[in-house]
């Protein structure tokens, strides 16, 4: 490694960390806005249509946003190609699925959307999102790829305000659910083309699919995507079942709580969306590893220990009387948030490494254990049981990839996980890191 490579991953960590903040931020005026504007049913009912198109777009975007980031950061094809035949196969895929569930919608909207009026036509109108949401995080993935992370981190945050526009706009507009989704819709449709326009504008090669750079792509991540589906199952399935058999106001109660406890992942994002870009040319590192390891669980125990003396008071003030009970799932989601922290900086790293399956095996336990504990629980404790199963599923797929990991480099489990705040400062970005890239 040269020596402004260090300085380099400091920078591109500032960067990043920043970014993150300031979306979340962002993410977190516009959860507000939604629960202080819809209560409980209607923040449950859109938190429904969004895992609902989310979760598609997931399902259709085949692995491609990872794969793009590799590809290009070991520089196997140009920019412009890898950009070309992914976005196609991306457009191509999401708008095929996207008829696909609008057909289904009334199934669907009688399975999780029956206490509100007008659910299928709800579901019809949301699948316009699937294709929009895979491209953009093709155009993202694009611009980590090519190590600009302030690109990358610009665009996220220009996203995200987009995001709190179109609530701001459904705010004034009106107060229901169908204003909301048009607003996001919106929302979607002018983030898609900006990104587009920042991207292609840059290429000069024309929009076409590359037979050899497309089977690279769909090739590289196969296992990693089957492995990132099964770990969606770990963070969404109980809020399916949660709205399947509980209804619309106790998915909104346990929307605030998952999305409040996520707010402690901002930081592990950060770090593993530039070691995926950075390890991909570096290789594996185990000092590397050990450092950020030790850090991180730093961050995530401070932050989870003050998160659950504060959420008792916090979360009623901020979102409202009327979610007073999101606070104990909110607490019982926390040792997870820790747990699943921790799994995202180690999977980009092991991902980069060449080794993505173990992303599929460590997801494909946490998995299991998450149907089987939502299934016991749920239905005797509530949202309570979701979070616990939840939690519980997060820290077996943490403990399965660190199995693995001590499998496969020798690395003791002590030497990721004991905290040690000092290993810190080699993290955070210098007043002489080297100069921003474009």
């Amino acid at each position: 490694m040269t020596s402004s490579r260090p300085a380099e991953f400091r920078r591109d960590l500032g960067v990043t960390f920043t970014g993150q903040v300031s979306a979340v931020a962002v993410t977190l005026i516009g959860s507000i806005v939604l629960a202080r504007m819809l209560g409980p049913s209607g923040r449950g009912a859109v938190q429904v249509l969004q895992l609902l198109t989310a979760e598609v777009a997931l399902i259709v975007s085949l692995g491609l946003p990872v794969a793009v980031t590799y590809v290009i950061a070991r520089q196997e094809a140009t920019a412009a190609t890898v950009a070309s035949t992914a976005t196609l196969m991306s457009l191509l895929v999401g708008s095929t699925v996207a008829v696909a569930l609008a057909l289904a919608a009334g199934p669907l909207a009688s399975l999780f959307l029956s206490d509100i009026e007008g659910g299928a036509l709800l579901v019809v109108i949301s699948s316009v999102m699937i294709p929009l949401t895979v491209l953009e995080s093709i155009f993202l993935s694009v611009w980590r790829g090519r190590n600009k992370f302030y690109a990358f981190n610009g665009f996220k945050l220009f996203a995200r305000c987009g995001y709190l526009g179109g609530i701001v706009g459904a705010a004034v507009l009106g107060t229901d659910v169908t204003t909301v989704v048009f607003g996001l819709i919106a929302a979607d449709v002018v983030t898609t083309v900006v990104l587009a326009v920042a991207l292609f504008t840059r290429f000069d090669e024309p929009l076409r699919i590359d037979r050899v750079v497309a089977r690279r792509l769909l090739h590289f991540n196969v296992a990693g995507h089957g492995g990132t589906l099964l770990q969606e199952v770990s963070y969404r399935l109980d809020m399916f079942i949660v709205a399947g058999l509980l209804g619309s106001r106790a998915v909104g109660l346990y929307a605030i709580a998952v999305s409040t406890s996520r707010l402690l992942w901002y930081i592990p994002e950060s770090l593993g969306s530039v070691l995926l870009s950075r390890s991909a040319r570096t290789g594996y590192r185990r000092e590397r590893w050990e450092r950020i390891g030790q850090g991180v669980t730093s961050i995530l125990l401070f932050q989870a220990i003050g998160a659950a003396a504060l959420a008792p008071v916090a979360i009623p003030l901020v979102f409202g009387v009327a979610f007073k009970g999101s606070v104990w799932p909110f607490i019982l989601l926390l040792p997870g948030a820790v747990a699943l922290g921790l799994w995202k900086v180690f999977i980009n790293e092991t991902t980069a490494a060449g080794h993505p399956r173990l992303k599929l095996r460590s997801g494909g336990v946490g998995s299991a254990a998450t149907v089987i504990l939502d299934v016991m629980l749920i239905p005797q404790w509530g949202v309570e049981g979701a979070a616990v199963a939840s939690s519980v599923a997060y820290c077996l797929t943490l403990g399965v990839l660190l199995l693995q990991l001590r499998t496969i480099y020798g690395i003791p489990l002590h030497a990721l996980l004991m905290p040690k705040v000092t290993v810190l400062r080699t993290l955070l970005p210098t007043r002489r890191s080297a100069p921003a890239d474009g």
